[in-house]
């Protein structure tokens, strides 16, 4: 974050991501929660989906909180579609 503040350049691995954006949306830094909205809107996944869907709601980002319940949606409905007599709906979570 004092990269942005100082140099205002960020650099968003997918690990940080989420974290930066916390920070951002508590300081009202919009120009890095924008970016970091934009980077974590191409990372969504089955692991960190619920996190980005608590904190786009805390943060009131329509957008990002959408993408993420979408794109479980989506990924649940294909696991269902697929499951065999073997597997459970709990394997879905443990999914990388």
């Amino acid at each position: 974050m004092l990269n942005f503040i100082y140099l205002d350049e960020v650099f968003l691995k997918e690990e940080i991501a989420l974290d930066l954006l916390e920070l951002a949306d508590e300081y009202s830094i919009l120009e890095l929660i924008k970016q970091c909205v934009e980077s974590l809107l191409k990372r969504i996944n089955v692991q960190n989906a619920s996190r980005i869907i608590r904190l786009a709601q805390r943060a009131e980002i329509k957008e990002l909180e959408q993408a993420a319940i979408d794109y479980l949606k989506n990924s649940f409905a294909k696991y269902l579609e697929n499951l065999t007599p073997e597997q459970s709906a709990d394997d879905f979570f443990k999914q990388t």
